[in-house]
């Protein structure tokens, strides 16, 4: 499964950035017409997590790719008759430890806040359907009983469960 293989994802970010973007938010079932990705007036708020992900998957400059992310953002909004507004310091929102934005609201805001709204599916047909399910899982149950093979995406979610810790 493409969602969660490591060389797949870098193989196919030596794709034009544009095309693995594009690839990466259909594979990922990421709309970025949708909030918290756009807002309804079109301003930007794609998580800086997201950004920081494509980045490094895709071994390119976080601003570099903040640009294709907001583009595409931009193109996606076009084609449903929206306006939107560019946001030409996204990848000035990636400075700095990230998960610190998390959002605790719920489990899809807090897999969306760090980049990671595609594993919601896969965590709640495991039984995993709250952050206090969440914070009960180990690195083992990540890659055993939700099938998360990446190991980017076992890391990011585990350094995310120790800080969910202290916010249950």
């Amino acid at each position: 499964d493409g969602l969660h293989s490591t060389s797949l994802s870098t193989q196919l970010c030596s794709n034009t950035l544009k095309d693995a973007i594009d690839y990466k938010l259909k594979t990922e079932a990421i709309d970025l017409t949708d909030e918290p990705y756009s807002d309804r007036a079109g301003f930007c708020g794609i998580p800086p997590a997201l950004i920081q992900r494509y980045a490094d998957e895709c071994q390119r400059d976080t601003y570099e790719v903040a640009d294709g992310l907001d583009r595409a953002r931009m193109r996606a909004l076009s084609a449903k008759g929206r306006r939107g507004v560019p946001n030409d310091y996204l990848g000035d929102s990636c400075v700095g430890p990230l998960i610190d934005v998390a959002n605790y609201d719920s489990l899809h805001l807090w897999l969306v806040s760090l980049g990671l709204p595609m594993y919601e599916r896969c965590l709640v047909g495991s039984g995993v359907d709250t952050l206090y399910r969440v914070s009960k899982l180990r690195e083992t149950d990540i890659v055993n009983k939700c099938g998360i093979r990446d190991k980017r995406h076992v890391r990011i979610l585990t350094n995310a469960i120790g800080a969910l810790h202290l916010s249950v």
